[in-house]
C-alpha cells in the first residue's frame, strides 16, 4: 500500500522506519493543511495537527523517535505568529513551545530545525542568531550571533557545525555551504566549504551526529518530482561523494538516508558509513 508516494509530499521517516510525518494538503486524513503522523507501510493516520494557510511546516524527529520538533503557525488565540513546538510522537501532544522568528533577512522561508546528538536540545535560527533550545528546562542558549544574511540554515546534531543554502536564480536551485563556528580564541565563523551541487533545500539533512550532510542534487532544475542524485558531504574527510542516482526524495536520519527512487517510487535506505543501498518497500 505504501508504494508510489506522491512526489510533492514532504515525507519525514522516523528513526525506526515504522512511522513518518507527512506535510501537505492532508485531505485523506481530514486535517486540511497541516502535519500528520502515519504508520509505514500502511499509511494509517496516527494523529494530525491542522493549521492555517501559509509556509509548509518545518519538523524533525528526535534521535530516539519519541519527540518531534515542529515550527507551526498559530493555531489558537494564545499563540502569536509561529512557534517552535515540541510534540509527543505518540499522540501529537504539546510538551513545550518556544518563540520562533525568521527575522527580516531570511523572510518567510524560515530555517530548518535539527535535534542535537544527545536529543536534549533543538538547534534553530532565530533571525540571524544560531540558537539551541533545551526541551526539558526550556532554556535557550546562543551559539553564534550575526549569521550571514540571506541564507536558509540547517543545524547539525553538533551545534557548532551548520549548513547553509541560498537560492541561485540562474541555477534554479540552491547553493550549499558547510561551515563551523569556532569558540577560540573568540566566537566566529571558521572553516567552510562551498559545495558544487544544484540542490533541493528541503532535501538537506544530517547523519552520524553531524558527520554526513545529505542532499538531492539535480542535473538541470529542482522541479518537484524530477529525479536527481543522492550526494553527501563527509565533514571529517571534508569531501563530497555521490551515493545513488535516480532518486526523487530523500530524508536523512542518524544512520543514513531514506530515499524514494525513480520511476517506481520505491522506498529504500542508504547507509551513511558504507553508502550501500537496500530497498525497503518496493
Amino acid at each position: 500500500p505504501a508504494r508510489g508516494f506522491p512526489a510533492p509530499w514532504h515525507l519525514l521517516v522516523s528513526p525506526d522506519g515504522g512511522r513518518a510525518l507527512v506535510e501537505q494538503d492532508i485531505v485523506r486524513w481530514g486535517a486540511g493543511h497541516g502535519l500528520a503522523a502515519v504508520s509505514l507501510p500502511s499509511l494509517d493516520c496516527l494523529w494530525n495537527i491542522g493549521r492555517p494557510e501559509g509556509q509548509r511546516d518545518l519538523a524533525a524527529w528526535s534521535p530516539t523517535g519519541d519527540r518531534i520538533a515542529a515550527v507551526l503557525h498559530a493555531l489558537t488565540p494564545d499563540w502569536q505568529g509561529r512557534r517552535l513546538l515540541i510534540l509527543s510522537a505518540r499522540d501529537g501532544r504539546l510538551e513545550r513551545s518556544f518563540p520562533y522568528s525568521t527575522g527580516d533577512t531570511i523572510g518567510a522561508r524560515g530555517s530548518a530545525v535539527t535535534w542535537t546528538a544527545p536529543g536534549d536540545e533543538v538547534a534553530f535560527v532565530d533571525g540571524t542568531a544560531l540558537r539551541c533550545a533545551n526541551v526539558s528546562t526550556g532554556a535557550v542558549r546562543t551559539i553564534f550571533e550575526g549569521a550571514p544574511l540571506g541564507w536558509h540554515y540547517l543545524a547539525s546534531p553538533d551545534p557548532y557545525l551548520w549548513a547553509g543554502d541560498r537560492t541561485d536564480i540562474e541555477k534554479l536551485a540552491s547553493d550549499v555551504r558547510v561551515f563551523r563556528v569556532e569558540q577560540a580564541p573568540k566566537v566566529a565563523l571558521g572553516r567552510s566549504a562551498a559545495l558544487d551541487v544544484r540542490a533541493d533545500r528541503h532535501s538537506l539533512g544530517w547523519s552520524g551526529g553531524g558527520r554526513v550532510l545529505w542532499m538531492l542534487s539535480y542535473a538541470t532544475t529542482n522541479e518537484p518530482g524530477e529525479r536527481g542524485s543522492v550526494v553527501c558531504f563527509d565533514t571529517q574527510k571534508w569531501e563530497l561523494r555521490t551515493a545513488l542516482d535516480d532518486a526523487v526524495a530523500i530524508r536523512a536520519v542518524d544512520s543514513g538516508a531514506w530515499v524514494v527512487r525513480w520511476p517506481t517510487h520505491e522506498l529504500g535506505f542508504v547507509d551513511a558509513r558504507t553508502l550501500e543501498y537496500r530497498a525497503v518497500v518496493a
